[in-house]
């Protein structure tokens, strides 16, 4: 008797049901679509600790719009704009559902193709979608633009100049990936690319000063050229 009751135990433990491991909390919080119910969530938040959730990168695809003749996002979760074919004929833009006013935003960038290429991130912005335009503040890219602050169809163009000092060609990898990190906190705006401060403006405009908006990424006009944006976080401020 004493045996038969090991073996039913042992049984037991063998037929147990297993616990589902906890779903990813990050994917939760944000993108309920691709967060799963149980089994391993296959990938990472390295800024999870800090406060940061992911909006786009590898399991985090949705909530973005986009003209998918000239924008994709690949299994990786990267943001394809652009192509190698032929000029590109106009502006377009990417953007994202939610919008945030006070917040800090990390991502990496990369640009191929002639050193003309431009795009950039919108932040604080506006879609105009018989213009299919976005109308905002921009974290510049390509040329001599690199992580400078530009005013998109406000009609105040460039708004920062690069410090004293900076040098694109040694401070930005053409072709390669860069890190962007744009920090928005009332009227101050700032900027840096690969750890460097490129832009810190302070909005002189109240009005223009107290709106919210989208994020964007731009596919800008011009010569064959491929911009990628990957591992974009975002933590919003108090």
């Amino acid at each position: 008797m004493k045996t038969m009751l090991l073996s039913v135990t042992a049984l037991a433990l063998v037929f147990a049901p297993v616990p589902p491991a906890q779903a990813c909390q990050t994917c939760a919080k944000h993108n309920t679509s691709t967060a799963p119910s149980e089994g391993e969530h296959g990938h990472e938040h390295p800024d999870e600790e800090e406060g940061f959730v992911t909006i786009l990168g590898e399991g985090h695809t949705d909530g973005w719009t986009f003209d998918d003749e000239w924008f994709s996002i690949n299994e990786d979760g990267v943001m394809v704009a652009g192509h190698m074919e032929g000029n590109i004929p106009r502006t377009l833009y990417a953007h994202y559902e939610t919008e945030y006013y006070n917040f800090e935003l990390r991502l990496q960038v990369k640009l191929e193709g002639p050193r003309n290429g431009n795009g950039g991130v919108q932040f604080r912005s506006e879609v105009r979608e018989e213009q299919n335009d976005m109308r905002g503040y921009q974290a510049d890219m390509g040329a001599v633009y690199w992580g400078r602050l530009y005013d998109q169809s406000r009609g105040r163009g460039l708004l920062t100049e690069h410090p004293q000092g900076y040098n694109i060609r040694e401070e930005i990898k053409h072709g390669d990936w860069n890190d962007y990190v744009i920090r928005c906190e009332g009227a101050r705006i700032q900027v840096w690319i690969n750890g460097t401060l490129t832009a810190d403006y302070t909005e002189a405009d109240e009005e223009i000063a107290r709106q919210t908006g989208l994020i964007g990424l731009q596919m800008h006009g011009g010569p064959p050229s491929i911009r990628y944006y990957r591992s974009m976080r975002i933590k919003e401020l108090d």
